[in-house]
């Protein structure tokens, strides 16, 4: 019997000159990991025409096994107020010829889509991707608070009635995140896709006068969940204490993010020795990246499971980043700090790094050991594993 996947999640679907293209940046054949248990997919997502060509990253969706619903576009809260009314006529048919569903959550897309899965009985499972919960903390603003607190809600419902669940971390979030329906089955993995071939090898305490520390995040922005900010003012402590450092950014510029941080950069007299690479258009350009450089920092404020760290610790570079959600799972205690407000914890947790030969050859050689276990093909197996349960659950033809 062929089976037909409902997929939604918070990707944008853009469609130029009748081709179509999804935001899954660093995932070429994300969607065709479903496709090795079902027979199709209909991808739910925000959809809009577009004249200029995607940004580069986009990839092309080309497969004809894969099906594209479309969900009215809207950018933040405010717009999905207004668009509300066109977004519940988009999805009032979704479920119909569909015998299972996935739900990547958080997000407002799959939220929407979750009632019309749950009014039609189709047999679902969520994928855990972050964790809203650890949000609401670190939030600074009310509107951000409130949102976080809608989409923990709006999770949890979720997990009330799930068929299967799956997170992005081992243990972390299944605190907060689990099934109670009888016979609900669950497992855990990342969306990272490392093949064997791609890893390096634990680095050796570097002989060089001056290292190199990398951030890598999808966007670069200012005063965002990833600390940029946090980043160059830890590194202004460490260059006043005779330290050579450079940092290096990568990531795609966001409202302006870069010229925000370079004017910092200057602000603290460090300027020269901050540089932002952009985005990289390949997983292998930046692995290349990251196997030239000697520290990985990110004083993250919301997390999953990162996977740009996991991609640091494939390449040996010893880590330090916060002590938040599926953090503690990837990097030894003493390489996390509790408040990714403790610029002065930052920067001394750098400093040792870089002035203790065997403290660093010991964290990447543990880094490098516990990356193997996002390998990719053990991964594929633990997701193939739970697409099966959930195929298992599609009702035989009368």
């Amino acid at each position: 019997m062929l089976t037909k996947l409902l997929l939604s999640c918070d990707d944008y679907i853009y469609i130029y000159k009748g081709n179509t293209y999804a935001s899954i940046s660093g995932k070429p054949d994300f969607f065709e990991r479903y496709l090795r248990v079902f027979d199709s997919v209909r991808i739910v997502a925000r959809s809009k025409v577009v004249f200029d060509p995607p940004e580069e990253t986009f990839v092309k969706i080309d497969n004809d096994r894969i099906e594209i619903w479309e969900v009215p576009f809207f950018r933040g809260p405010i717009q999905f107020i207004k668009s509300y009314l066109r977004i519940q006529k988009s999805l009032r048919d979704v479920t119909v010829g569909c015998d299972v569903a996935i739900l990547r959550l958080p997000s407002t897309t799959a939220y929407q889509v979750l009632n019309f899965v749950l009014k039609n009985k189709l047999p679902f499972a969520i994928e855990v991707v972050a964790n809203p919960y650890d949000s609401i903390r670190t939030s600074q603003t009310l509107m951000n608070k409130y949102y976080y607190k809608s989409w923990d809600k709006d999770l949890l419902k979720a997990c009330r009635f799930a068929d299967g669940i799956s997170c992005v971390t081992e243990k972390y979030m299944q605190k907060r995140y689990f099934p109670l329906k009888q016979n609900s089955f669950t497992a855990h993995y990342s969306s990272i896709a490392l093949p064997l071939s791609s890893y390096s090898s634990p680095k050796n305490f570097p002989q060089k006068q001056t290292l190199q520390v990398l951030h890598v995040a999808n966007h670069i922005i200012y005063g965002g969940t990833k600390g940029h900010k946090e980043l160059i003012e830890a590194a202004s402590i460490v260059i006043a204490k005779g330290f050579k450092i450079n940092v290096v950014f990568v990531g795609k510029n966001n409202n302006n993010g870069i010229e925000k941080l370079n004017t910092l950069a200057k602000e603290f007299g460090i300027a020269e020795i901050v540089t932002f690479l952009g985005y990289q258009k390949t997983s292998q350009d930046l692995l290349n990246i990251i196997n030239q450089s000697d520290i990985f920092v990110l004083p993250t404020k919301s997390e999953g499971l990162p996977r740009s760290i996991i991609e640091a610790m494939s390449q040996g570079l010893p880590c330090v980043s916060t002590n938040i959600s599926g953090n503690s799972e990837l990097i030894e205690n003493d390489f996390l700090i509790p408040n990714y407000n403790d610029i002065e914890l930052l920067a001394h947790k750098i400093i040792i790094l870089l002035s203790n030969p065997e403290v660093y050859e010991s964290s990447s050689k543990r880094n490098f050991e516990r990356s193997k276990n996002y390998e990719m093909t053990i991964l594929q197996n633990k997701r193939d594993e739970f697409y099966t349960r959930l195929k298992e659950r599609v009702s035989p033809p009368h």
